[in-house]
């Protein structure tokens, strides 16, 4: 349900296209006649869309593992597979990640993805991500991290779930308001939840010289990591 109705969860939060937006604008620093990008968890393709528009360099290979947010991709990036700079893949992300070769891509992209996996499955997919990027890659991921600071991220839930009452009640979208905040409870969790400092922390664990919290809206941030070598 959650993925049909995608489109209003953008709704819902006004700073997703800034979130977009920063992710596409880090994307384009890396330098190259073409620029080879994996992205996991595409969705319906809203941040594929914002790194295509931002440089033309750009090439990406798209996984995500649902398939009606497969067909809504299909569908919302059609120019773009036209053109030979899109090709999108259902599947796995850790599967498919331990299928790729070692340096294959220039940088991989996320967003609001890898807060919905287990701990243990985002440091599995951490280290296949530094494994599969050239040196002087990048791993930008604009996702839903959890501030350290408990007030801060108590603050920011409430913030987040206040929303979905606002956006979806007057509309009639209760069933849909109902299960993202489910769902934001669900990414609460112990094993699941995704402290800022926790995951700096693991992606320094796997190698990457350089990780940075370049903005942040409520409860989310774009981190951005570097494999130098």
């Amino acid at each position: 349900m959650l993925g049909a109705d995608y489109d209003l969860f953008m709704i819902a939060y006004p700073h997703f296209w800034t979130l977009q937006g920063k992710v596409a604008r880090e994307v384009a620093r890396i330098s190259g006649a073409r620029v080879s990008v994996l992205e996991i968890g595409c969705g319906p393709g809203p941040t594929s869309a914002a790194v295509l528009e931002a440089d033309p360099r750009m090439s990406l290979a798209c996984v995500e593992n649902e398939r009606v947010m497969v067909d809504q991709a299909t569908e919302y990036l059609s120019p773009y597979i036209q053109a030979g700079r899109v090709r999108l893949i259902h599947a796995d992300a850790l599967e498919y990640l331990k299928a790729c070769d070692s340096s294959s891509f220039d940088a991989l992209v996320s967003g609001w993805t890898l807060h919905n996996f287990l701990v243990e499955y985002r440091q599995d997919v951490h280290n296949e991500i530094y494994r599969i990027l050239r040196p002087g890659g990048l791993f930008i991921n604009g996702d839903k991290y959890a501030c350290d600071d408990a007030a801060k991220h108590a603050l920011s839930l409430e913030w987040s779930l206040n929303r979905f009452y606002e956006v979806y009640t007057p509309a009639g979208h209760i069933a849909l308001r109902d299960g993202w905040i489910i769902h934001m409870i669900e990414d609460n969790q112990p094993g699941v939840i995704m402290y800022e400092g926790a995951a700096t922390t693991d992606l320094k664990r796997v190698g990457f010289s350089e990780v940075r919290t370049v903005w942040r809206e409520q409860m989310e941030a774009v981190i951005i990591a570097q494999k130098l070598s």
